[in-house]
């Protein structure tokens, strides 16, 4: 190889990881790192976080365990269901049979779905964007009997079919989790094929995403994480497992965050929608929600976004559209501060203050009195402060009592909320005030 060809495979060599050079420079990667292992060590996260900007993967990393009774870890390729993330693909499904011809977003349900209750006022962009007035099935005494059991599609609908509508459809937003099941439904009826299948070979194939699809429980999946519940004492225990045919188009799929953050950079294309039909799914209509994705900002920067919650699993996926940013977080925990997480590793990708604890802080036993105690809270709760054989917690009221970590003088955390309380004003032994800061908000408490 003569001079000028190494220069030019040096340069180009150069050119391809200069990105994660970069990244690695200014400790964006270690601090999501350090981050997530910190949150991961106190038993608040389990799962995989992928972070990217500007088409460059700052981290794509597996915290915890996929397993905890076989001791396996998670890592990147570990697959988790992914809840109300699957919104967004029923939602493209729909905009891809409005551009074929089959529908229109505009037209009334009953266009599709003959003798629907009220079919005649629900039009599909209710549904879309939860402004149906639909009575939402999760909320049925009757559905949570029937989570474990395989399901038809159309008795799910009649779960929630003949329940009167909470208001006139397009009054106001609602989110609902019939509206994507009734999605599904008129996906399977229009393309003549199952919902699963629609998907596979209209978006999860020409997008090459092959870990991702429809979460059977019975169904062997390569690389399927373990769902734990986490309880308010910080504590996990093993889910009762739902069937993914009850959530369908509303939440049945798997996936992971390779797989997603193929979806994300699809969505900055027009190769799974068009221009008009991405417009209409990122368009805000009431509730700051679009088709299948909420819009607002967050520290200063737009965002498209959802998080997803089902048995056994949380997920994020945020796109900071005008920074070309993805932020895709999937746990196998259900209850874990998603929104609190999500926002302090958008802190760090636009350095801005977060808050991460100092775990490592010791607390002696006895110093603990001059926090213990009842505080009255500006939003009207009392917060109590505890001491259990040398654990400490917080109750909210008549609330589940947390455990709190001390994190620094005067700092604790609340463990699985990630809230922060910082003690004040100290008169003689106790103190007499309490900071709580939330994700988006803060409560002041005095002692009583």
């Amino acid at each position: 190889m003569n001079k000028k060809m190494v220069f030019i495979v040096g340069f180009l060599i150069m050119m391809l990881f200069s990105s994660s050079i970069i990244y690695a420079e200014t400790g964006i990667e270690k601090q999501i790192d350090d981050y997530m292992t910190t949150y991961t060590e106190i038993g608040v996260f389990s799962g995989s976080v992928l972070i990217a900007k500007d088409g460059e993967i700052i981290i794509n990393k597996g915290y915890g365990k996929a397993d905890l009774e076989l001791d396996v870890n998670n890592t990147k390729d570990k697959v988790y269901r992914i809840g109300s993330l699957t919104k967004q693909f029923t939602a493209a499904a729909i905009l891809q049979l409005e551009e074929k011809g089959k529908l229109k977003v505009e037209n009334s349900i009953n266009t599709y779905l003959k003798d629907y209750p009220n079919g005649e006022e629900i039009k599909i962009k209710h549904l879309l964007n939860h402004t149906s007035g639909i009575f939402d099935y999760t909320r049925t005494q009757k559905f949570r009997d029937m989570m474990g059991k395989r399901i038809q599609l159309l008795e799910v609908i009649n779960l929630f079919k003949d329940k009167e509508l909470n208001f006139k459809p397009g009054e106001k937003f609602q989110y609902c989790n019939s509206n994507y099941v009734l999605l599904g439904y008129i996906i399977e009826k229009l393309s003549n094929t199952s919902y699963e299948q629609y998907l596979k070979e209209n978006i999860l194939k020409p997008l090459k995403m092959r870990n991702t699809g429809f979460a059977y429980h019975h169904k062997i999946i390569k690389g399927r994480t373990s769902g734990y519940i986490l309880n308010p004492n910080g504590s996990k225990m093993n889910i009762y497992h739902d069937d993914a045919t009850f959530a369908h188009g509303a939440g049945a799929l798997y996936s992971t965050t390779s797989d997603l953050y193929k979806w994300d950079r699809a969505l900055y294309t027009n190769k799974i929608l068009s221009e008009e039909s991405l417009n209409k799914m990122f368009k805000v209509y009431k509730g700051n929600y679009g088709f299948g994705f909420k819009i607002d900002e967050m520290l200063g920067h737009k965002r498209y976004y959802h998080h997803g919650g089902t048995m056994g699993y949380t997920g994020s996926i945020i796109r900071y559209i005008n920074d070309d940013v993805a932020i895709i977080v999937l746990s196998n925990i259900n209850g874990i501060p998603i929104e609190k997480i999500t926002k302090d590793l958008t802190a760090i990708v636009f350095n801005k203050e977060y808050y991460l604890p100092n775990t490592d802080f010791k607390l002696d036993e006895d110093n603990f009195e001059k926090y213990a105690g009842t505080y009255k809270l500006n939003s009207g709760r009392e917060v109590k402060i505890i001491n259990r054989q040398g654990k400490y917690f917080a109750q909210m009221g008549r609330g589940p009592v947390f455990e709190i970590i001390p994190t620094g003088k005067n700092e604790f955390l609340l463990k699985v909320m990630g809230d922060k309380l910082e003690f004040k004003e100290q008169e003689g032994a106790k103190y007499q005030k309490v900071n709580i800061y939330h994700v988006s908000s803060k409560e002041i408490g005095k002692r009583i």
